[in-house]
């Protein structure tokens, strides 16, 4: 792994948690520091998350050493004790900037290395931060289908899963939502498309094939990285798109930009207008 493309992924990860989590932006910087630091090379913690993080790409070494901490953390093991004093998650706020904070994570890291080093090289990236949910709850309640959102509000059917690898097997998914009773269907992916080989290309093609034969209209919300040359209007931020399909006739509109998590966002398209359509 490039040590110092590993570095400018690190920095990357703090000016964006900069803002909306102190932790995570004095960690990233930590980490960073620690990476471009004159005679970096020998630095005993920098050679293993080197050697961690060999088979993975840059981000997913940023958010798994994060994540690996975080859970050794919750565990509650004496390893990471004095670490567990900075995290509101274990019952403690110790702010970041106190001046101990660069060598309890040092310790931290080195005395869980073995946990951490197998949790980077297997484990898979996943974020659920429950703020994307407004990726489609407010365009939702923007169509004129009050009656849809309140059967949904309302309803006592178990959630169903259905695990599925995308984008190949995302019609034999589709396939099997029932055609009654005929409410309007609602898709969204959120941060997703990253994480496909194709990078989501395949979606809509699969989507539109399918919606053109349900005699309801389909709603298909996506908050994804921009893959048009488009330049966000904040670092990391994603598009907010939405396509909506009554029988052969789809509409696609550009809602406007979102953070990733749902914290902030800036519409180019009004929702109002948006249901109108």
């Amino acid at each position: 792994m490039d040590q110092a493309r590993l570095a400018h992924k690190f920095r990357e990860q703090q000016a964006f948690a900069a803002g909306y989590s102190p932790l995570y932006e004095r960690l990233f910087g930590v980490v960073a520091g620690w990476l471009d630091a004159p005679g970096a090379a020998n630095d005993p913690l920098v050679q293993w998350l080197l050697h961690a993080g060999r088979q993975r790409h840059t981000l997913d070494v940023t958010l798994l050493l994060a994540a690996g901490l975080h859970r050794a953390v919750l565990a509650g093991k004496s390893s990471a004790a004095g670490l567990a004093a900075y995290y509101s998650t274990a019952g403690h706020y110790q702010s970041p900037d106190d001046p101990g904070f660069a060598a309890t994570l040092r310790q931290a890291i080195l005395a869980n290395r073995e946990e951490l080093a197998a949790f980077i090289g297997a484990a898979r990236v996943q974020t659920n931060e429950t703020g994307r949910g407004l990726c489609w709850l407010l365009p939702l309640l923007a169509t004129g289908w009050p009656a849809a959102f309140h059967r949904a509000q309302h309803s006592n059917a178990p959630v169903c899963l259905f695990p599925a690898n995308l984008p190949g097997e995302l019609p034999d998914f589709l396939r099997q939502i029932p055609a009654e009773p005929p409410h309007p269907v609602v898709i969204y992916n959120t941060y997703m498309t990253t994480y496909l080989d194709d990078k989501g290309l395949a979606l809509g093609k699969h989507i539109g094939d399918w919606a053109a034969t349900q005699p309801r209209p389909v709603l298909w919300l996506q908050w994804e990285p921009p893959r048009d040359g488009r330049q966000p209007p904040e670092m990391g931020w994603c598009t907010w798109t939405a396509d909506r399909w009554q029988g052969r006739e789809r509409r696609h509109w550009s809602l406007g930009w979102v953070h990733p998590h749902g914290q902030a966002a800036e519409l180019e398209t009004e929702l109002g207008s948006f249901g109108d359509g």
